[in-house]
């Protein structure tokens, strides 16, 4: 799926394409549409990237499921070795 979104010249949203897709991201993320990896996917980023900017887009990692957490440390222990 493809969403194309025109903005008029001249009209300063007062955030970025990527803020954007963030915020999506976020969104659907929180409403448990899609998970925290595939919401990197689409962003172009790595999980551990979209975790940790969550909070600027109005999410807390601490808001997700045992699942979802056991999930992120699994994978961030995989970093500390």
């Amino acid at each position: 799926m493809q969403i194309i979104l025109n903005i008029p010249p001249g009209i300063d949203l007062g955030f970025s394409e990527f803020d954007l897709k963030m915020h999506i991201g976020v969104s659907l993320y929180e409403k448990g549409l899609m998970s925290s990896g595939f919401a990197a996917e689409i962003l172009g980023i790595d999980r551990a990237d979209f975790i940790l900017n969550m909070g600027k887009y109005g999410k807390s990692i601490f808001d997700i499921s045992d699942e979802e957490l056991k999930k992120d440390m699994d994978i961030a222990k995989q970093f500390i070795r």
